[in-house]
Parts: structure tokens; sequence; C-alpha cells
């Protein structure tokens, strides 16, 4: 079965406009899961955006894999990533040769330049 490459349509709602954390929530329909919701938050006072992903996985036996992508316009971008024990930028901390497929990410990470991020 081939792999959609755009989501498919979903609801979006706010969950809360008058509080902090400000949260906005979309249920997209994704083969594979029961259910999944990602919630976005914005706390006032802080420069993060904090992205929630929960997943319902349905119990499947061929291999698969869940993967979030995140598109982000940061003109020549540094990038450090909270990896267990380390922080580390992509490229720059690591050996040539060394596997670029995935990263992985222990709380955040930081994209950014000298103006914005």
């Amino acid at each position: 079965m081939p792999v959609p490459t755009k989501t498919p349509p979903c609801a979006y709602s706010m969950v809360n406009t008058h509080g902090v954390p400000i949260t906005a929530s979309a249920s997209p329909t994704c083969r594979g899961c029961n259910k999944l919701t990602r919630e976005v938050r914005l706390i006032d006072g802080l420069e993060r955006v904090e992205i929630i992903n929960r997943v319902d996985k349905k119990a499947v036996r061929p291999v698969e894999g869940v993967h979030f992508g995140f598109r982000f316009n940061v003109t020549d971008p540094q990038v450090h990533i909270n990896s267990p024990g380390a922080i580390s930028q992509p490229e720059i901390d690591q050996l040539p040769g060394a596997c670029k497929n995935w990263f992985s990410v222990e709380r955040w990470v930081d994209i950014s330049n000298a103006n914005i991020g």
C-alpha cells in the first residue's frame, strides 16, 4: 500500500484561548492508528512552541514506522539536538559516514539563526 504524501483533512479546535497555555488541537485520520492527536501549545513568557503528538497505534505485525515531519522557515539555520547525554549539531558533531537517516531526541530541538529562533 503506498504511503500518503499529505496529511488528510482533519478537525482543528482551540482547546484553551484565554489561559496559559494557549492550546490548539488537531485529530487527523492516519492509517495504522486508532487515534492521533496533535497539540500545539504557546506559553506566555516562554520563547518556544510545544508540539505534543499522541499516537494510539493499532496492533499490527508487518514492519512499519511512525514519522513526524516539521518544516521551518529559517535561513541558514543552526540546529542543536538534545540527545540522550549530549547536545549535538548534526553534520558538525558527526563522524564522516555516520548515519544521518534519523536522530534520537530526548527533550528538544533548537532550529535558529542570529535573527530568529
